[in-house]
C-alpha cells in the first residue's frame, strides 16, 4: 500500500503486513474544466485532480505552483498530522491512476480494506461553506455532491471512524454526531455505519438500493464502485461499458452468494 507521509509529502511503500496507522480521505473530485462550455459548477478546475506523476512535481514546487487538488492533499495532511497520525492516503495521488492496469486493478479491489483498516476517514465536504458567523446556519449536508457519488457510498459504510470537514476544513461533526442527518439524505441506517459483518450481511438488493440514484463520472464504474460492498472480486475490463460491467458484477457474485435479489 502507499502511503504519503502527512509531514514530508513523500511517499513509502509498505507489505501488506506492515501497514501503519493511516488516514484517508474522502472527497468528491474535482472537475477539470471545458472552455467554451458557457458554465460551470465551482468545482471545476484549470487542471482537474492532480494525480501520482504531477503531484511528486508539484509537491516540490513552491506553493504558489501548487493546484487546487495539491492543496487540498496538503491540507488533509496536516489535519491528520495536528491528530498525531503520521500516514496518509488520498486515491488521487496514492494510485497510480494511468500506470500499470494490474495497479488499478488491485486499487479498486482493495479500496473497501483500506477504507476499513483506516484509523481515520476524514470526509471533506468542498462546497458546504464554513459560516462566517457563529449566528448563521451551516448549510445542510445533505446537499453536498458527496452524498450523490457512486465511490463515496462504500467510503461512507467501510471506515470504522470518521469526521466530516467544511471547504475550511472546520470541522463539521464525526458520523456518530450526525448519523440521524446521514440517514434521512442516504435511507441507510446508522447501524452499518462501521459495521463490516452487517453491511455484508444484507441484501444484494438493499444493497443495491443504497446505489441508487448514484453516479459516476465513468458510467461502468458504477458497476465498480460497488465492488467492496458486494464482497467479491472484479478484474477491470477497460473496453467494458456499463452494461457489460453489470453483467460481470453479477456473474461475480452468484458464484460466491446464492442470493438472488441481485435479478429483482
Amino acid at each position: 500500500m502507499r502511503l504519503l507521509n502527512t509531514a514530508t509529502l513523500e511517499f513509502e511503500d509498505f507489505p501488506e503486513n506492515k501497514i501503519p496507522k493511516y488516514a484517508i480521505l474522502s472527497h468528491t473530485w474535482f472537475k477539470k474544466k471545458e472552455h467554451g462550455s458557457g458554465t460551470g459548477i465551482e468545482q471545476d478546475d484549470e487542471e482537474g485532480e492532480t494525480e501520482y506523476k504531477a503531484f511528486m512535481d508539484l509537491r516540490l514546487r513552491p506553493e504558489a505552483d501548487w493546484t487546487r487538488s495539491v492543496r487540498k492533499v496538503k491540507k488533509f495532511c496536516d489535519v491528520a498530522r495536528s491528530l498525531n497520525i503520521e500516514w496518509g492516503w488520498s486515491d488521487t495521488c496514492c494510485t497510480h491512476q494511468q500506470g500499470k492496469p494490474s495497479e488499478l486493478g488491485e486499487a479498486i479491489n482493495s479500496m473497501w480494506k483500506w477504507y476499513t483498516s483506516s484509523a481515520l476517514c476524514m470526509v471533506y465536504l468542498w462546497d458546504v461553506e464554513s459560516p462566517s458567523s457563529a449566528e448563521q446556519p451551516r448549510k445542510a449536508i445533505g446537499d453536498s455532491e458527496w452524498f450523490t457519488r457512486g465511490w463515496t457510498l462504500q467510503e461512507l459504510l467501510a471506515p470504522q471512524q470518521m469526521r466530516l470537514y467544511d471547504r475550511e476544513w472546520r470541522i463539521i461533526g464525526t458520523r456518530h454526531k450526525l448519523a440521524d442527518r446521514i440517514t434521512r439524505r442516504t435511507g441507510i441506517e446508522p447501524r452499518f455505519f462501521g459495521n463490516i459483518d452487517l453491511v455484508k450481511g444484507a441484501s444484494v438488493a438493499r444493497r443495491l438500493f443504497w446505489a441508487a440514484g448514484r453516479t459516476t463520472t465513468k458510467p461502468k464504474d458504477i458497476a465498480y464502485c460497488l465492488v467492496g460492498i458486494m464482497d467479491v472480486y472484479m478484474p477491470p475490463r477497460y473496453g467494458s461499458d456499463k452494461k457489460e460491467a453489470f453483467r460481470v458484477l453479477q456473474l461475480e457474485f452468484t458464484k460466491k452468494y446464492r442470493d438472488q435479489s441481485i435479478f429483482a
